[in-house]
């Protein structure tokens, strides 16, 4: 085999793999916060009033998230504010694990998890990250995963896991 049959080979057996290999990753962007999380190619991604959201096609789902400049004053006023977002999609509220400070990256953030009742009045449950730059915690992102019990089972984990996506943009 010469050097180009073998040059050859490998080109066009990388650009097959390019074409049986789609991308996996799609941004939902927040244009206040400047900020984006990578969420499934094949979730639609639009707007849900002051919310940016993102849903799998089945809307099993739904990831929504705002600009934020409130900062981080505590874990009990981080949850206080966590709460007054979740109110506005959100009822009869139990909270399963309360806020609790994590770093990561360059970002620090309070989570909050639980369930109640979602806005269509079915049961369903969530969770709600307050997420700020490191540097400067004016700067940040209120990110509200919700859903029906099953479809929030489905696919919470892989959600919060691409949470830890987010970045500047």
């Amino acid at each position: 085999m010469t050097k180009t049959t073998s040059l050859l080979g490998a080109l066009l057996g990388a650009g097959v793999l390019t074409l049986a290999v789609p991308s996996d990753a799609r941004e939902l962007r927040e244009p206040q916060a400047h900020m984006t999380i990578d969420v499934p190619d094949d979730w639609n991604v639009d707007v849900d009033g002051r919310y940016q959201r993102a849903e799998p096609p089945d809307h099993s789902f739904h990831l929504r998230i705002v600009a934020s400049d409130h900062g981080m004053h505590g874990e009990r006023e981080g949850e206080q504010f966590m709460m007054g977002i979740l109110q506005e999609k959100f009822s009869n509220i139990q909270v399963e694990r309360h806020a609790r400070r994590n770093d990561w990256g360059n970002y620090h953030s309070y989570e909050l998890w639980g369930h109640g009742t979602e806005e269509n009045g079915a049961p369903g449950k969530f969770f709600v990250l307050l997420v700020t730059e490191g540097r400067n915690d004016r700067h940040g992102l209120v990110v509200v995963g919700t859903g029906p019990n099953d479809g929030f089972d489905r696919h919470q984990r892989g959600i919060y896991d691409v949470t830890h996506s987010i970045r500047a943009w």
